[in-house]
């Protein structure tokens, strides 16, 4: 066991009752103690807050739950951020997904690499529930030390789930709003890969329910959110090096693009 024993698992959740109660066995399920469930509401009106209020009562695990008014995904991930700065470990477990069995236990011995000053984290995979296979195929036979670049070299990009160092992610809050609620999780890779890496570590943790469209905290409308999906772009393009642009081709033509994109329609609205 490392000596590492305080993790957060934060889950952002919006009128999800219906599958928190999955999320939350999970949890319960681990063979981990010292472990709390960090819930922010954004602004839920199904009985979110009656559920948690009931696991709560049930007191088999720490749980802490802050409510918001439509603040966006990254808005709660923000919050909990800094109401995280006390724990070791932190890990974001969406209200649709689930945490494999014992997981915690298994990667909890490598929670020591968290202490190291230039990894942030450790990328563990996801298990997509339609394929019951890991969503990317990066690295997937050895523990290694690796940029987020590097796997953006590798063009073998997927789904993963990542703990976190807290103390280091204060550094690269999502720069939303009143006006801004939503940046695609592209910014924060592209801006902290400046100075940390990763432990890439084969062992999954997570199992991810394929999203639909209508979830508002997974899928964001680009025209609704093109300010955040510009703050995006404008982060790959100005931080990702030229070299790992010109290999993975297709990234940067989509970045570009996309780019080019948020600039017409803002100039369209402000005709």
């Amino acid at each position: 066991m490392s000596d590492i024993s305080k993790i957060v698992i934060f889950t952002p959740t919006y009128n999800r009752a219906h599958t928190l109660t999955r999320c939350y066995e999970s949890i319960v399920n681990q063979n981990y103690k010292n472990l709390t469930w960090m819930v922010i509401d954004d602004g839920s009106t199904d009985n979110t807050r009656s559920l948690i209020d009931k696991f709560i009562f049930q007191d088999k695990i720490n749980i802490v739950y802050r409510y918001q008014k439509n603040a966006g995904k990254q808005g709660a991930w923000n919050k909990a951020v800094n109401l995280s700065q006390e724990y070791d470990a932190f890990l974001c477990l969406d209200s649709d997904d689930v945490l494999l069995e014992n997981c915690i236990s298994h990667v909890s011995s490598y929670f020591s690499f968290l202490k190291e000053n230039d990894i942030i984290g450790l990328r563990c995979l996801a298990i997509r529930q339609s394929t019951n296979k890991p969503d990317s195929l990066y690295n997937l036979e050895r523990i290694e030390k690796k940029t987020w670049y590097d796997e953006l070299f590798s063009r073998q990009l997927g789904e993963r789930s990542d703990i976190f160092d807290p103390k280091k992610l204060i550094n690269y809050l999502y720069p939303v709003d009143e006006t801004i609620k939503f940046v695609p999780e592209i910014w924060f890779y592209a801006a902290s890969a400046q100075l940390y890496k990763y432990i890439y570590i084969p062992v999954p943790l997570t199992k991810f329910y394929d999203k639909h469209g209508h979830l508002r905290l997974s899928r964001e409308s680009f025209s609704l959110h093109i300010h955040g999906h510009k703050k995006a772009r404008e982060m790959v393009l100005r931080t990702v090096p030229l070299k790992i642009l010109y290999k993975n081709p297709m990234f940067y033509l989509k970045n570009l693009i996309r780019y080019f994109q948020c600039l017409y329609y803002i100039f369209i609205r402000n005709k």
